[in-house]
């Protein structure tokens, strides 16, 4: 039932308009006073400070939804500070979980069992 109407949906006849184009002359400005705002626009603001390196559009293009701005040095730096504390909660998994109970096994295997009498 939903397959039937969105098939016929997507074939739905479109209206086309045409004019003929004519030539005149073209007024160069135009004096006016007002505001202009923008149908669809977006708002740009940083999210982190720094030194932009590359501007991935050119003035007036399209950006796809999805694709960043602009790139910084940021990115690189949040990457060494990843790798660090990842390497770093690795380690002290490691060490955790096999390195110190190894140690205490390999301790108490040297020692005896019988306990030490301290006098009083």
């Amino acid at each position: 039932m939903i397959g039937k109407s969105m098939s016929a949906a997507a074939h739905a006849p479109q209206t086309v308009s045409t004019v003929t184009a004519v030539k005149t002359t073209w007024q160069a400005q135009i004096q006016a006073v007002g505001s202009l705002r923008a149908v669809r626009g977006a708002d740009l603001s940083a999210q982190a400070s720094g030194v932009v390196d590359d501007i991935e559009f050119d003035s007036g293009n399209d950006v796809p939804a999805g694709k960043p701005f602009a790139r910084g040095a940021g990115g690189a730096s949040r990457y060494a500070i990843g790798l660090v504390i990842s390497t770093g909660l690795g380690i002290g998994t490691l060490f955790t979980l096999f390195v110190v109970p190894g140690v205490y096994m390999l301790i108490s295997a040297t020692h005896s069992d019988e306990r030490m009498e301290i006098p009083v």
